[in-house]
């Protein structure tokens, strides 16, 4: 489960509580839950760099151009991103004892929801998560 723009992991983690007095059936179910933490960046924890400014004039200025231009740029960081969550995917579920990608879910709040849909739609042909 990733955390939003500015946020933390610890943030997000009463959500296995949550979920099993909602659905007391969770608690009985075997699932390991991970809250990595973002890097620090000079808009707070981030997963990749948001160009704040960027989008600060597009909203001043509407060019539909470089509205189009800029959507469709990769964010600074986001392809270290995705090597740092391949490799952390990898190891949890080694350490879950071999489960298989379609036993993985991906979650996410806000910067933390975008980015687990990135990662869920770069995974390989045949290592499709159970959802994001």
């Amino acid at each position: 489960v990733l955390h939003g723009l500015g946020a933390t992991n610890t943030d997000l983690a009463v959500i296995p509580a949550w979920l099993s007095d909602f659905e007391s059936s969770l608690a009985a179910k075997k699932i390991v839950w991970i809250f990595p933490q973002a890097p620090s960046t000079v808009i707070g924890n981030a997963w990749w760099t948001l160009d704040v400014m960027g989008f600060m004039a597009l909203l001043a200025n509407k060019d539909p151009d470089k509205v189009a231009k800029l959507i469709r740029e990769e964010p600074t960081g986001l392809a270290e991103c995705r090597a740092r969550f391949q490799k952390l995917v990898a190891e949890a579920k080694q350490l879950a004892g071999g489960v298989a990608s379609s036993k993985v879910l991906f979650a996410g709040f806000s910067q933390g929801a975008i980015t687990s849909l990135d990662i869920a739609l770069q995974q390989p042909a045949g290592e499709s998560f159970a959802g994001v």
